[in-house]
């Protein structure tokens, strides 16, 4: 029987990576890291900048998930507030786009619960005084 194949951005983070060897028995696993390069048995690992969305495209066609677990960011609070223009770029442009194209792939998406958090906030949906 076929494995369904599994896509799942930072892959060299701490999440990444255990998801990715977690995973290995019951999916067929992409990995995607941009910037480390890692070695992890039974794991497809791809270089992709998620900020390239022409690289997405292709990543999708090339890959067709049929799940994807987003956990790649820029994670360091600090860095965040240091690079502002970096980390939205990141953070929430990366996360829409592959949002939108699962969706429009009709791909089921589980996003780190950071991310989805940093979106809200930046997207005013969410504020400290709103609920």
């Amino acid at each position: 029987m076929k494995k369904p194949r599994l896509l799942i951005t930072g892959a060299s983070g701490f999440l990444g990576t255990h998801l990715c060897i977690t995973a290995t028995d019951r999916y067929n696993v992409f990995g995607i890291s941009n910037r480390d390069k890692i070695s992890i048995k039974r794991i497809n690992i791809l270089s992709v900048d998620l900020c390239d969305v022409k690289a997405l495209k292709e990543l999708f066609v090339q890959v067709k998930p049929d799940a994807v677990i987003h956990a790649a960011a820029m994670s360091a609070p600090n860095l965040c507030q240091q690079y502002v223009s970096e980390s939205n770029r990141i953070n929430v442009s990366a996360s829409l786009q592959i949002a939108e194209l699962c969706c429009k792939q009709s791909v089921p998406m589980v996003v780190k619960e950071t991310i989805l958090r940093v979106i809200l906030f930046r997207l005013s949906v969410f504020t400290e005084n709103r609920k």
